[in-house]
């Protein structure tokens, strides 16, 4: 559950299913299936392509909930979603212009520098608030509790 950092809004977080409640330990993942990177434990686990399609889905509910003009960063998106930063990345690489990638920046506010001037151009169109280096995260980051509340609906069977 997202307590703490949604100020009290209260939304599941997607599992997967080999998914432990102790962050230093691990158990087998399905043996077939697309690899992912799992920092907080330091190693990779693999997961099957349904689990995969299932947290790009939600990956992408996500940050279609982001506001334009606004940003949040990827560890905001993996948090909400209950995967990894680094997941939420692949993610947006593979979904490519499908979704408004440019929202979704890094917790300094930047992106890969061959991305870049296509944020830009997207954040200035939109009036996100942005620094020499990228985003001002300060004033474009959006309100997560508002973006937990958007996604929840977003992702309610109805």
């Amino acid at each position: 559950m997202l307590r703490g950092l949604m100020g009290g809004v209260s939304v599941q977080a997607w599992r997967p299913p080999w998914a432990t409640e102790s962050p230093g330990t691990t158990e087998s993942a399905p043996s077939s299936g697309i690899p992912v990177s799992r920092e907080e434990v330091g190693h990779t686990e693999t997961m099957s392509s349904a689990d995969a399609e299932s947290v790009a889905d939600l990956v992408v509910r996500a940050v279609e909930c982001v506001p334009s003009g606004r940003v949040v960063s990827y560890g905001d998106v993996a948090e909400l979603v209950g995967t990894s930063p680094r997941r939420v990345g692949t993610v947006l690489a593979q979904a490519g212009f499908e979704v408004p990638w440019w929202r979704v920046v890094n917790a300094s506010g930047q992106l890969p520098a061959h991305l870049m001037d296509h944020a830009r151009h997207h954040w200035r169109i939109e009036g996100t608030p942005m620094t020499e280096r990228g985003v001002d995260m300060a004033a474009a980051r959006t309100a997560l509790e508002d973006l937990a509340r958007d996604y929840a609906l977003a992702v309610s069977p109805d």
